[in-house]
Parts: C-alpha cells; sequence; structure tokens
C-alpha cells in the first residue's frame, strides 16, 4: 500500500518545477505591469505637447485676456441670420414705384427691425 499512495503523488522534482515556474511566472506578471505603466506615462508626456492651448489664469481666478481668441475665429451668426431674413424686404422695397407706399412700407420695416433707420 506504501508504494501505491507513493504513485499516486506527485514526485517532489514535479512540484519543484511547478514552483519554479510559479515564480517564473509571478515575475512576468510584474515586469510587465512596470513595462505598461512606463509605456503609460511616455504615452501621457508624448500627447502634452500635441493637445491645444489653454486659457491661462491669473494667480486669482481671472482669465486672461487671450482666452477669445478662438471665439473670434467664428464667423458673425447673428448678422448672418438677420441678413438672410431682411434681403427679401428690402429687394421688395426696391421695386416699390409708388412713393407713398415706399414711405409706409419702410417705416413698416424699421418699426419691425428688419432694416435699420439710414438704409434706404
Amino acid at each position: 500500500m506504501g508504494t501505491e499512495s507513493r504513485n499516486n503523488c506527485l514526485p517532489y522534482s514535479a512540484l519543484n518545477g511547478i514552483l519554479q515556474d510559479w515564480g517564473l511566472n509571478v515575475l512576468k506578471v510584474a515586469l510587465s505591469f512596470i513595462c505598461g505603466a512606463v509605456i503609460c506615462y511616455l504615452i501621457i508626456i508624448g500627447i502634452k505637447p500635441v493637445l491645444p492651448a489653454m486659457a491661462d489664469e491669473t494667480g486669482n481666478g481671472a482669465i486672461s485676456g487671450n482666452s477669445t481668441g478662438l471665439a473670434n475665429l467664428l464667423p458673425n451668426f447673428e448678422k448672418i441670420y438677420r441678413d438672410a431674413l431682411s434681403e427679401p424686404f428690402i429687394k421688395a422695397e426696391s421695386k416699390i414705384t409708388d412713393p407713398d407706399i415706399a414711405d409706409y412700407y419702410h417705416g413698416l420695416m424699421n418699426k419691425t427691425g428688419l432694416t435699420n433707420s439710414d438704409s434706404n
């Protein structure tokens, strides 16, 4: 019976090999984690110059005057909308031949805010 129980157990050399493999696997995992952290850190440092510049803040929390630089690049949507809205009425006003109707129409457009009072 003693020989049968000895045959069912792993020999010492096989158990020793498993423990050595386990230690090697732990070392591989630890080195992989450290290398991954270093690579992520290098990626973050490498991306920083590529990111757009942010608005600088002074010590008291006020935003510097240069922060509206990008806003000045946008088109004036209010002017575009107003011109698109009033253009058909201005063209219609230029086609009115009767002076009384033209004066009434011009006054009506000034009251509604479609044209400035100095335009014809």
